[in-house]
């Protein structure tokens, strides 16, 4: 009895199909919708919302109360239709009153910190047992009817089968216009399989009846039309199959569940009211400002260019500076060696100069010892003999030195300086001074004098 069953389902093929739909034949006329003109938005009517408090009071013999809390917050909403033209203006207004449930932590809050939320909208400084009544504008999806008539025309042309699935909220629906009407038409449903490929899509690859076709995402629609997208984490197509979130880059993976938008999580809030200082006064368009941007970024250029000019000077001054610097000093500490560097090819003659040093205090000894005072150290380097003949002095001791011959002998010896400078600046005058602008300094200096 049971073989056959077991043959049955052994030779039964598992085939996990999508549906699609094919809107090129559908099931019936449909119905057909007037484009000319639409309905009033009509809002249902919502009875208030009432919570009852039971208080259970038990009789004792002493006197006792029972603290109850208790918040209520009555909403009343405006509706009113604006055409935008007139703000005085306003069409079809009618008021709805509800009373808001409140929770035991939001009563709370109201009655410690007077302070109240809905909507992202805060009331602050609540008063208790006072009637608290705050107009505020809220953000509303209401639209007018020739702003929806306008869309409607807009999708309709631009995609019909999303037009119909729109309207119907339903998938597989399609929709034909026909003059200031449009005919929608349920599509016939088609079981498909999904088609592997290399590449991905806005649509899901499958295999059509006849031929390779396309799902569309939303409307389930069959189509012989793609989108090609490039692959990745970011910019993959994802689907709902099963309750089920899958996408496909390009084969299909199956990812977490994206969150469902809600009316709480939706930016509510006072409408912003432009004032008058920033309201744009009437008469020409304002130019663009992207030349400006232009101007500044080649202000900001030509001063970097500037700055980096100066700061090169400034380097280069500094560096002539300090080169004439050492030139100079070169020239005043060795005269002949400049001279030579200046004229190479010129015929010099070596002069030698013998220096003598003297100790600082020569007198000292001469005054407080009759002793011969220690001769004078002299210092020559190869010098002729009959320059360190000239240039050699002999200070004599003599007995019981008084102020006058101190003088006397220092006079003598800034005469003997005086004729040896003399016949230096003549030993001296075959070589050239290489400043022609500026004047030779002198080889004298100031002598000690009493």
């Amino acid at each position: 009895m049971y073989f056959p069953i077991l043959t049955t389902l052994i030779l039964i093929r598992s085939v996990s199909s999508l549906l699609g739909y094919d809107c090129e034949n559908p099931l019936s006329n449909g119905t057909i919708v007037s484009l000319f003109e639409l309905d009033k938005c009509r809002i249902p009517e919502e009875k208030p919302l009432h919570h009852v408090a039971h208080v259970e009071l038990i009789q004792r013999p002493r006197r006792s109360s029972v603290s109850v809390i208790a918040c209520r917050v009555e909403i009343e909403n405006i509706f009113s239709n604006n055409d935008g033209r007139n703000e005085r203006t306003e069409h079809n207004e009618r008021i709805d009153r509800f009373y808001l449930p409140i929770r035991l932590d939001s009563c709370l809050k109201m009655l410690t910190h007077r302070r109240f939320s809905i909507l992202n909208t805060t009331f602050y400084s609540l008063q208790p047992e006072v009637v608290n009544s705050r107009s505020v504008p809220l953000r509303v999806s209401g639209r007018s009817d020739e702003e929806f008539k306008t869309h409607v025309h807009i999708s309709f042309y631009d995609n019909p089968n999303l037009f119909a699935y729109t309207l119907t909220g339903r998938i597989g629906q399609t929709a034909r216009i026909r003059g200031e009407a449009a005919q929608l038409m349920p599509c016939t449903p088609v079981p498909v399989r999904r088609r592997p490929t290399g590449n991905c899509f806005r649509e899901i690859p499958v295999f059509g009846p006849n031929a390779p076709m396309y799902l569309h995402p939303r409307t389930r629609v069959l189509s012989t039309t793609s989108t090609e997208i490039p692959c990745g984490d970011r910019t993959s197509s994802m689907f709902r199959i099963r309750e089920h979130w899958y996408s496909f880059c390009p084969h299909p993976e199956r990812i977490p569940n994206p969150e469902t938008i809600k009316t709480d999580s939706v930016t509510w809030g006072p409408f912003p009211r432009e004032h008058d200082s920033d309201r744009k006064s009437s008469g020409a368009p304002t130019a663009d400002n992207g030349a400006d941007e232009h101007v500044k970024l080649n202000f900001w250029s030509r001063n970097v260019v500037i700055k980096i000019a100066m700061i090169l000077v400034a380097v280069f001054a500094s560096t002539l500076v300090i080169w004439a610097t050492r030139d100079v000093a070169t020239h005043r500490i060795q005269p002949n060696r400049r001279a030579e560097l200046a004229y190479p090819n010129a015929v010099t003659e070596d002069t030698y100069i013998t220096t003598t040093s003297l100790p600082e205090e020569p007198l000292k000894s001469v005054r407080n010892s009759a002793e011969c005072p220690p001769r004078i150290q002299t210092v020559s380097s190869n010098a002729s003999d009959r320059v360190r003949e000239l240039n050699t002095i002999t200070v004599r001791a003599t007995e019981a030195t008084s102020d006058q011959d101190i003088r006397r002998e220092l006079t003598s010896v800034n005469q003997a300086l005086n004729s040896l400078e003399e016949r230096l600046d003549i030993c001296l005058q075959p070589t050239r001074w290489p400043f022609p602008n500026t004047a030779r300094p002198s080889s004298r200096r100031p002598h000690p004098t009493l």
